[in-house]
């Protein structure tokens, strides 16, 4: 009969334990992946900013804020689980930036992190890569499409759309990387939003 009783109170507990795994992370609403990441150094101040969440999202019930204040323009990835907050112009170098998001008015999420300084890339270099950015721009075919990668150009928002198609995604995000320096372009100086495909776990891209 004791053993019994400590069979079911084991199962009971079991249960419990599963049922809160399921609420944390399939249904409470969190944030998986940003971009850049967490409390990093040396950030792009020239890539928009992603945010990655668990589930589907509507702009409408996501405000944010960012300071030092800068204007952003908000979009959703092709999965609608990617925020992408676009700067109206490049972020200052060498600062610290806080990225503040609320779902339906209640804070879910702090980002926070530092730009990288402007010497890190020489004025040379930029002048030279600035032309071939502005020839890449017009001389290509958009999509470029690959069983690994998709890379599209939003022009009005001067921003690199690339959606990784199948694992491995480090792989193929360093593919994306010589597709584009076989193009005599940084990657660096480019505003480049990383995504998934449908298919592909949202924490594919680290």
């Amino acid at each position: 009969m004791k053993n019994k009783k400590i069979i079911i109170l084991i199962i009971f507990l079991t249960g419990v334990l599963i049922g809160i795994f399921i609420w944390q992370y399939f249904i409470v609403f969190r944030v998986v992946k940003t971009e850049p990441k967490n409390n990093i150094n040396k950030a792009s101040f020239i890539n928009p900013i992603s945010i990655t969440f668990n589930q589907k999202i509507e702009i409408k019930d996501l405000s944010y804020k960012i300071d030092p204040q800068t204007e952003l323009t908000a979009n959703l990835d092709s999965k609608n689980k990617t925020l992408i907050l676009t700067p109206s112009k490049d972020l200052k170098p060498n600062t610290d930036y806080t990225v503040i998001i609320n779902y339906k008015d209640l804070k879910i999420y702090t980002l926070k992190f530092k730009t990288r300084n402007t010497d890190e890339l020489s004025e040379d270099d930029l002048k030279k890569w600035e032309g071939a950015k502005e020839k890449l721009k017009n001389s290509v075919n958009w999509p470029i499409e690959t069983k690994e990668y998709t890379i599209d150009y939003w022009s009005n928002k001067d921003v690199y759309l690339v959606t990784i198609s199948w694992p491995p995604c480090e792989d193929n995000k360093q593919k994306v990387y010589n597709w584009f320096s076989e193009q005599n372009v940084n990657p660096n100086i480019l505003k480049i939003v990383w995504t998934v495909a449908k298919d592909v776990p949202d924490d594919c891209i680290q």
